[in-house]
């Protein structure tokens, strides 16, 4: 059987990693038997060939490679990740790490069975992906843009045939649109046998409309057995609609598909009960694919309702056999109904009123609709196992139960007195408690928690009334597979504190988490779990590309961690992310999800760089530059000594090995201690590049210049500054302070007369003019 899109969809939920497989002419990887390969016998004018796979084009080719496909996939272990639409494969997981097994199982399934892919048309690592016309990411399904633009620059229809190519385009993302049949409701006229075509201003705004629908963002979620479900349906006068949606822990109601149906005549004459029993009969319907084995809960605006649909209350004994039909229909089905005010109603509401006349859909339930024996006899075996036990059917059933048989037997056989069992009215009794038969202990527990007693409660109950064999283990098992018991119970006891392992040496764990936004900014936090060293990163947006770009810096100044521990935030769990820390070599570690306990060192960060930041803020007012304040804070915490690291010695020490200097450094007088000229290295310099020593004495008569391209002037050596610096003063009388490298002898004959009287003062600094290229920091 051909899958719709919708069962493939329904794999991926809780996906966030997906991959695409394509196969490689698909078709002709399927060989065929010898008696079908005559039949494919072509006539080309080299003669006769015939096929020995499958061609293209036959009728069975779809259905049966499709089985084929399916047969692959079911095979133990089945590929319960993946799922195949004809030659286009697709592969789910929750992350990285699981993809990789996931694609692994896959492609070895593929190796095994001999088929080979197109690796050209293959995607792997997709944080989203298109397939069957949608796209489909970690937080649901939405309209493929370019599918969406495709019916956007349709032209307008000019005839019936264009107008049933257009409405069957966007007949495929009618589920995305709650009020898909009122929009086209002015083109389904034009579709009618009696219709005239006649193109009006109505008929060219409908289609502006739908097509201005699609453009909206519009999100339908994954559905996901572990959520509870809501079914909402309500009715009019012309149609009906529903939604089913799920409720996630937050609250919030998401939907996963709408439907809705307009009323045919008949339907149409119906009275308001009737008419909204008809549209939760026809959204249960609907969504048989997901209620199917699990609770959920009814919403109608609708009270009389709940009186003929709700457990609490019996069915009224003058319902007309209509209602009764759907009441044991219903009754095959584990629900809860509520009321909802019709203004609360929201998108169901909306659905039915917005429906006028359209091309009905057959009826659901006419008046001579007879169930099959099956699914008749289905019904009453439901609706029967809902009544009490009573002592009858306890004697009927000890017929077939093989303990019961050997009480009898025994009490019949020996004495009453001393027997540990004992008949009263044909009931095995023991201590005043019933002996319950196998078949009868399940409707049994079902009536001792319909007031959802705790374990103890309900053991004490059970040993008022019955007793069997294990029954406490059933008691047990019964509140511990209880789904609302599971839902409401309080928080576990703690269990004993699991401590991370005590990190050696600076990088072997690092913690890393998000606080803000603060002073409109997003804090990107790190601490090494043994320096308790911190790094800071200051962003806009807390998305995984900025998250990678800081783990880069991080890394270039501290290396690359071990152990990474996060939570589990999309920033986090992205395909971006998970292929950094795999690149890195780094141990990704994430928290579970709700429990910031196991990643506690990073919360700690975060609520110790809050405060800081809180306390300036009430100190400085609000203008407080974020990064500013950070730097602030990374200075005096690094140089704080703290009880946390190894010899409660600073972070900064800790980490690097020294303390960072301050400005408390300078209160206390600093000793320098000189070691004396890298001789080392002047020797190295010497020996590339052929030094001479040459001699300066003051009073010498020099050239100097400022660069090797500029012309040598002279000057005169006034002063020594350092080893290799001297004062030099030009035929201007201007000083200069030039290193030995840029001076040369000037010949004697050309030198002034010196008064060995005069007495030289050098100049204040202000009147010195360095000459260019001397590094004088290098000569003292």
């Amino acid at each position: 059987m051909i899958p719709t899109p919708n069962d493939l969809f329904d794999k991926l939920a809780d996906c966030s990693v997906f991959s695409l497989l394509d196969m490689a002419q698909a078709y002709h990887q399927m060989e065929l038997e010898e008696e079908s390969k005559v039949l494919t016998t072509v006539s080309t004018p080299f003669g006769l060939f015939r096929y020995n796979t499958q061609p293209f084009g036959t009728k069975n080719a779809p259905g049966d490679f499709q089985q084929t496909m399916d047969e692959m996939i079911k095979e133990k272990p089945p590929l319960d990740h993946s799922g195949s639409y004809f030659d286009d494969i697709i592969v789910g997981s929750r992350n990285v790490e699981e993809h990789h097994q996931h694609l692994r199982e896959t492609l070895q399934r593929f190796m095994d069975w001999g088929f080979r892919l197109n690796f050209n048309k293959c995607k792997f690592y997709r944080s989203s992906v298109k397939f069957l016309g949608k796209v489909v990411d970690g937080n649901g399904i939405r309209p493929d843009p370019d599918k969406v633009a495709a019916i956007q620059q349709m032209v307008d229809p000019t005839d019936v045939s264009s107008l049933r190519t257009f409405l069957g385009m966007v007949n495929y993302y009618q589920e995305f649109i709650p009020m898909m049949r009122d929009l086209r409701e002015p083109l389904d006229n034009l579709l009618k046998s009696d219709a005239i075509w006649e193109w009006t201003d109505v008929q060219k705004a409908a289609v502006a409309g739908i097509k201005a629908k699609l453009t909206e963002e519009c999100l339908l979620t994954h559905y996901d057995p572990r959520l509870p479900i809501i079914v909402a349906a309500d009715a009019s006068q012309h149609g009906m609609g529903g939604v089913i949606s799920h409720i996630y822990p937050d609250g919030k109601e998401k939907p996963i598909q709408f439907f809705s149906r307009a009323l045919n005549p008949t339907q149409q004459r119906y009275s308001q009960t009737e008419k909204e029993a008809l549209a939760l009969i026809a959204a249960v319907k609907t969504f048989h694919r997901y209620l199917e084995g699990r609770k959920f809960t009814l919403l109608t605006d609708h009270k009389a309702l709940l009186a003929l649909f709700g457990k609490k209350k019996g069915k009224p004994v003058l319902a007309i056999n209509r209602l009764h039909r759907w009441s044991l229909f219903l009754s095959t089905y584990d629900f809860d109904i509520q009321y909802r005010n019709t203004t609360k109603f929201g998108q169901a509401d909306a659905l039915s009123r917005l429906i006028v006349a359209t091309k009905a859909l057959p009826e659901l339930f006419e008046e001579d609709d007879d169930y099959d024996d099956a699914a008749l006899q289905q019904i009453m075996v439901s609706a029967v196992q809902m009544l009490p036990v009573t002592s009858d059917d306890i004697i009927k059933s000890y017929a077939e139960d093989e303990e019961a048989k050997k009480i009898l037997n025994h009490l019949a056989e020996a004495a009453a007195d001393g027997q540990k069992f004992y008949l009263v009215k044909k009931v095995i009794m023991m201590n005043n408690r019933v002996y319950i038969p196998q078949v009868l202990r399940q409707r049994i527990l079902d009536q001792l928690h319909v007031g959802h007693p705790g374990i103890n409660r309900m053991k004490a109950l059970a040993r008022q009334h019955v007793y069997w064999q294990n029954l406490t283990k059933d008691v047990e098992a019964m509140v511990n597979q209880c789904y609302g018991c599971i839902q409401l119970q309080k928080n576990p006891i703690k269990s004993p504190l699991a401590s991370w392992p005590v990190s050696v040496k600076p990088g072997d764990r690092v913690h890393l988490d998000f606080a803000g936004p603060i002073l409109d900014k997003m804090l990107l936090i790190a601490v090494d779990s043994c320096s308790k060293w911190i790094d800071i990163g200051v962003m806009d947006k807390a998305n995984a590309f900025e998250t990678v770009k800081f783990m880069w810096k991080y890394i270039a100044t501290n290396g690359s961690p071990r152990v990474l521990v996060t939570d589990n935030g999309t920033q986090f769990t992205s395909a971006e992310f998970s292929a950094f820390c795999l690149r890195n070599g780094i141990n990704h570690i994430k928290a579970p999800a709700y429990h910031p306990q196991s990643n506690g060192q990073a919360e700690r960060m975060v609520d110790v760089t809050k405060r800081f930041i809180r306390k300036t803020i009430v100190l400085n007012g609000e203008n407080v530059d974020p990064e500013d304040c950070i730097a602030t804070f990374l200075q005096a915490y690094h140089t704080t000594p703290s009880k946390a690291t190894p010899g409660e010695c600073t972070p900064a020490f800790a980490h690097l090995g020294r303390e960072l200097r301050t400005s408390m450094d300078m209160i206390r007088p600093q000793l320098l201690q000189s070691f004396g000229p890298d001789e080392k290295m002047e020797q190295q310099f010497n020996r590339k590049f052929g030094v001479k020593d040459r001699k300066f004495q003051i009073a010498d008569a020099v050239y100097w210049r400022k660069g090797k391209d500029r012309d040598w002037s002279s000057a005169t050596i006034k002063a020594l500054i350092g080893s290799k610096m001297f004062l030099l003063e030009d035929a201007h009388g201007k000083c200069h302070r030039v290193h030995v490298n840029q001076m040369i002898h000037r010949h004697a004959a050309l030198l002034p007369d010196y008064d060995p009287m005069f007495e030289y003062c050098v100049p204040p600094a202000d009147d010195i003019a360095p000459a260019d290229g001397c590094d004088v920091e290098h000569d003292f």
